[in-house]
């Protein structure tokens, strides 16, 4: 029988266990309360980038890129497609 992985009270499995940290850990020069995931470059197989993790700032921004991009073309492209 596999063992469970352990849950982080959302009753979301984690990949880690939930270490409490400092205020000082979380806030970073303006405010923003993320942490680094692993080195920021590569997260582990079937390993989960939690809401209070972030990857490197280039990856951080070419996911968010992506991101718009996409919903610009489910917003304003597809729509168009379907008529």
């Amino acid at each position: 029988m596999r063992a469970k992985a352990p849950r982080d009270g959302t009753g979301v499995p984690t990949t880690a266990p939930l270490v409490p940290r400092t205020e000082s850990e979380l806030t970073m020069d303006l405010g923003v309360r993320w942490r680094l995931h692993g080195d920021g470059r590569t997260p582990a197989p079937g390993a989960v980038v939690r809401p209070d993790e972030r990857l490197s700032w280039p990856r951080t921004f070419g996911l968010g890129a992506q991101h718009v991009v996409a919903m610009f073309g489910a917003s304003f492209v597809a729509p168009d497609v379907h008529r």
